[in-house]
């Protein structure tokens, strides 16, 4: 039976098979919500191998080879009734490799395949066969009514209650990226560990949440060539806590969607269609257009260009975080 099951249907659908101990042969976890594509291959992993990890083989990258995979696919499991092998942004939908479309075709009873990647072409023939064969389940940014039921889920869990505008106001600072979103959820829940309900002035008081409310106001300052009020924004985050790297996290996920919307406003697109385009929140959407008047397209490029090249810096170890976050700001403004 053929399965294409986009979104929450198909996570639904992993979830009951998890529940259920019944698992498909080949799974494909596809699409731009990290979060969702880390947390399913781990619960499909230990639920498949029952936390063997003897029987379960990681290949990531581009470098994976394909008669390595294929050995370790001839190898029966060990003391076990399945062998698992995780097949991680290796991109072997965006080529042709007949031994890997016939792998899977031709999956023996022990064998189980998760292919997780960020993109996919849905035309290719490797696609078409998982889809056939298995499950290919795209993990896409939730809608904002989804987001917030997850997150009160995820605070149930922890046998407490959110307000209502606790919720939005959460989403709001964090953004619809769930990997921060649950980061921050776990932050209330140890700060409101003897209480039962999470309130609006919880989340205020969450030093990163408010660091990105920080950000917008930075990233403002910066617009309107302000050096002396944005470093002053910015060196209020280090003495909250929070990370340099953090922050230029944060700030090339609004200058990327800055640029998004200059480019899809540039094209005729509406807000709901930019929404969709950008994997934003409408909100943000807004947020977006608001700074957007405060620069030209070159001047975006070029600051995304500077993250990306400060943040390699920082993590070869070439540069400090926080000199180099600085030097970033001070950089934009004067462009």
């Amino acid at each position: 039976m053929a399965y294409r099951k986009d979104d929450f249907d198909a996570l639904n659908e992993i979830n009951r098979e998890i529940k259920e101990g019944n698992f498909r042969h080949v799974y494909l976890l596809y699409g731009e919500e990290d979060y969702l594509r880390q947390q399913f291959t781990s619960r499909l992993k230990e639920a498949i191998t029952g936390g063997n990890e003897m029987n379960c083989t990681l290949f990531q990258g581009a470098s994976a080879d394909v008669d390595e995979i294929l050995s370790t696919a001839g190898t029966l499991p060990f003391f076990a009734e399945r062998r698992l092998i995780v097949l991680d942004e290796c991109g072997f939908f965006k080529k042709s490799l007949p031994k890997i479309l016939e792998l899977v075709e031709k999956t023996p009873d022990y064998l189980y395949l998760i292919f997780t990647e960020k993109s996919v072409e849905s035309t290719s023939r490797l696609y078409k066969a998982i889809s056939k064969k298995g499950l290919a389940a795209k993990m896409s940014t939730p809608s904002e009514s989804s987001l917030q039921q997850w997150t009160r889920m995820q605070f149930l869990a922890a046998g407490k209650s959110i307000e209502p505008g606790a919720v939005s106001l959460l989403i709001e600072m964090t953004g619809s990226t769930m990997g921060l979103l649950k980061g921050e959820i776990d932050k209330l829940i140890s700060y409101c560990a003897g209480a039962p309900v999470v309130r609006y002035a919880d989340v205020q008081a969450v030093s990163s949440t408010v660091a990105d409310s920080t950000i917008f106001t930075l990233i403002d300052f910066i617009g309107k060539k302000n050096q002396k009020r944005a470093l002053a924004c910015y060196r209020e985050m280090l003495m909250q806590n929070v990370s340099a790297s953090y922050i230029l996290t944060r700030m090339e996920i609004q200058f990327t969607g800055i640029l998004g919307v200059m480019e899809g406003r540039k094209a005729g697109e509406s807000p709901d269609r930019l929404a969709k385009q950008l994997k934003a929140a409408p909100f943000q959407i807004r947020k977006y257009t608001e700074q957007a008047v405060n620069y030209t397209a070159q001047n975006v490029k070029e600051i995304l260009t500077s993250c990306a090249v400060l943040d390699e810096k920082i993590k070869t170890g070439r540069m400090k975080d926080n000199i180099a976050v600085e030097m970033l700001i001070i950089k934009a403004i004067q462009l």
